[in-house]
This record gives structure tokens, C-alpha cells and sequence, in this order.
């Protein structure tokens, strides 16, 4: 196996990865944790769906979420919030793999009405990488 990682910063490390012959790319992803620059970690998503044509997983906690359903606390999530996510996924052609087990990845750890979950962690995946292996999930 090749690994080759590429241009990273704060938001990201990319990589394309070589095994058996054939090439696909890796994006780990930290999402912003700032909601007011979070569009920033949107905006590199959308850079770096630009640069190849890969089969491509991108992975990693986006510290938002897609859905209503994947939070649990007592304040809603604005749906703006929500719809930065959704919107990203759209543009880079991005399908969700979804998600096996408890269903929030990420616990304050506090009790009563303070008490907030949230599904933050996922892996993204695009056509071409869903094509190689169609079985994931």
C-alpha cells in the first residue's frame, strides 16, 4: 500500500492511497468547532472535491449534523446549522454510510436538562468509492 498525503491544514489531512493497483483518496476531517467559521470547513470540503476525480472517503468528526434526529438536548439545532452540512454533501456529491450502535457519537457527559448528544462522527462517501465497495457500511 502507497500512501501519499497531500496539502492538510487545521480543517484536514488528504491522502491518496494506492493498494492493489488502484488509487482512491482518504480526507480525514476535524470540522471547525467555531458555528460562526464553520462555512470555512465547508468551503475546504468543496476545494478539495475540485482537485481529482478519485473514488473518495472522507471521515472524521464534521461537529454538525445532518438532521434533527442525530441531537438530543434541550435546545433545537438551528436548521441554517444543519443545512451547511447537508448542502456540502450535496456539492462534493458526498453519501452518508450511516451509522451502527448508539446512535450519538458525542456526550457532554452532564445530567438532567443539560445532558446534549450528537451524532458528529461520520464517514462521506462519493459514487465512485461506494462502486468499489458497495457492501459498506
Amino acid at each position: 500500500m502507497e500512501v501519499t498525503v497531500r496539502p492538510w491544514c487545521q480543517y484536514y489531512i488528504d491522502a491518496m492511497i494506492v493498494s492493489d493497483g488502484v488509487s482512491f483518496r482518504f480526507t480525514g476531517i476535524y470540522g471547525e468547532p467555531c458555528v460562526e467559521k464553520r462555512t470555512k470547513t465547508w468551503e475546504v470540503l468543496r476545494y478539495r472535491r475540485t482537485q481529482d476525480d478519485l473514488p473518495w472517503l472522507c471521515a472524521g468528526d464534521f461537529n454538525e449534523i445532518l438532521d434533527s434526529s442525530e441531537y438530543f438536548g434541550a435546545h433545537d439545532r438551528p436548521e441554517w446549522q444543519m443545512e451547511g452540512l447537508r448542502q456540502c454533501e450535496d456539492d462534493c456529491e458526498l453519501l452518508d454510510l450511516g451509522y451502527q450502535g448508539v446512535p450519538f457519537t458525542w456526550d457532554n457527559m452532564q445530567h438532567d436538562n443539560t445532558n446534549v448528544k450528537v451524532r458528529l462522527d461520520r464517514f462521506l462517501v462519493n459514487p465512485a468509492m461506494m462502486s468499489m465497495f458497495p457492501s459498506s457500511f
